[in-house]
């Protein structure tokens, strides 16, 4: 289970603050970080609520024209994996978890 914390910090990509909320970083710009780690907890647990809403917090920040990042964080720090500007590659990328289920 993810633990809920709420911390402020400054995102190592973008230099912006964000908002870690139960394992995601939500920026205070628009734009949405999804750790992937926290992804595959909740393929594990069979999480499909919260990998929905996870996805429909994606699609509305894409909508408005900011963009998505999946990170991985590590001990080593905070690695970019991916980055979503259209709809439709993260609806590849929804698909892709959803498989695994």
């Amino acid at each position: 289970m993810i633990k809920q914390s709420f911390i402020i910090n400054c995102n190592v990509l973008t230099k912006k603050p964000f908002i870690l909320l139960k394992g995601f970083l939500v920026c205070s710009m628009q734009e949405y970080i999804i750790d992937v780690m926290a992804i595959e907890e909740l393929q594990m647990t069979h999480n499909t609520d919260a990998l929905d809403v996870i996805f429909q917090r994606a699609k509305s920040t894409i909508v408005n024209g900011e963009q998505v990042q999946l990170i991985r964080k590590q001990n080593m720090g905070v690695t970019p994996v991916n980055e979503f500007t259209t709809l439709q590659d993260l609806e590849n990328y929804r698909q892709s978890v959803y498989t695994y289920l």
